[in-house]
């Protein structure tokens, strides 16, 4: 992108390093194409909803105190990650941000554009069974919390950010070779 185009779209209000469909960014890999802007929207949105299978299972169970009980407990739990090792809601919720932005990273870097739902998913859960199942399972706070839903939270964190970071990206159809194919026969 030339200096001029740069700044015309600088004029326009519009930032090509932060859209996250911007030309300039479609040229680049499919793994390195999301804006700045669309990782942190997706982190944030997917921090925000990705408790919400757990709340849905605790509430399922036990009713709505169960489920504001469990939320309360989830986050305290996440608190003693955080040295000392004190369960608090603030420490929870310092960890949680923590955490969802070090995993919003870590799968802007590596999901790939095309189905980046479903491999949000799978991302999803290969971070919760490193987060809960292997980190977590160590802390008794977040051992005493419920397994599957909250591999579940995680499966739904990847959901939700590829969902919001790759959000009116149009996808290019077919294998990079079908492109060419119909390019040179069309």
């Amino acid at each position: 992108m030339s200096d001029a185009d740069l700044r015309t779209e600088m004029e326009a209000g519009t930032d090509p390093g932060d859209s996250g469909c911007s030309p300039q960014l479609r040229d680049q890999p499919e793994e390195m194409a999301r804006g700045r802007r669309r990782i942190v929207e997706g982190t944030v949105v997917a921090a925000a909803l990705s408790g919400w299978p757990s709340t849905f299972h605790a509430l399922r169970q036990g009713g709505v105190r169960s489920a504001a009980a469990y939320v309360g407990d989830a986050t305290r739990a996440a608190g003693t990650l955080v040295p000392p090792g004190r369960a608090s809601v603030w420490r929870g919720a310092s960890a949680h941000l923590a955490i969802s932005v070090a995993c919003g990273e870590a799968l802007a870097r590596t999901l790939p554009r095309r189905r980046s739902v479903a491999w949000g998913a799978v991302g999803g859960l290969a971070i919760g069974a490193f987060n809960v199942g292997l980190i977590g399972r160590r802390f008794p706070a977040i051992r005493a919390l419920p397994l599957l839903p909250q591999l579940a939270d995680n499966v739904m964190f990847g959901i939700v950010f590829a969902a919001v970071a790759d959000r009116g990206c149009r996808q290019p159809s077919g294998t990079r070779r079908d492109r060419l194919a119909s390019r040179d026969h069309g």
